[in-house]
């Protein structure tokens, strides 16, 4: 296996930082049956991530950003039961969190967009997803945060 990571700390303004991460993964996997060859696993991916986080100098801090994910994914052998297949996802998302004090409220949203294509079977399918959460967050003691959320994921 291989991967490859790249970070970066670029701009700094209102905002605190701008965080940029780049990964790379090529990966194999071989199953053996006895000492003979099963089944090979291969994926090849890229993925790249921007986040602005806000400064923390206000009642409102924070992080938004984008994310983007491409894979090239095969199996061959007695168990590769998936076609191979093509990913990319694009993703935008936000943590924001209210307050000064012991009272907080705290809120996030992501939204997904992903294409899976198994080019060998002619098959396209777009999936997409949608979540968020609200809470409430108490810190009246040092060190002990008590809090409340909810959740809605797709």
């Amino acid at each position: 296996m291989r991967r490859e990571n790249a970070g970066w700390v670029t701009w700094r303004s209102c905002a605190e930082r701008l965080k940029l991460r780049v990964g790379y993964s090529d990966y194999t996997h071989t199953e053996f049956e006895g000492s003979e060859i099963g089944t090979t696993f291969d994926s090849t991916s890229l993925e790249a991530r921007a986040e602005l986080v806000q400064s923390d100098s206000g009642t409102l801090r924070g992080s938004t950003g984008i994310q983007y994910l491409h894979r090239d994914f095969f199996a061959v052998g007695a168990e590769a039961y998936v076609p191979p297949n093509l990913t990319d996802q694009f993703a935008i998302f936000t943590l924001q969190e209210l307050g000064a004090g012991p009272f907080q409220l705290e809120a996030a949203a992501r939204a997904e967009f992903t294409t899976v294509k198994a080019q060998t079977l002619g098959i396209e399918n777009d999936y997409n997803t949608f979540s968020g959460a609200l809470g409430v967050v108490y810190e009246g003691i040092e060190g002990v945060r008590i809090g409340l959320n909810g959740s809605r994921v797709e």
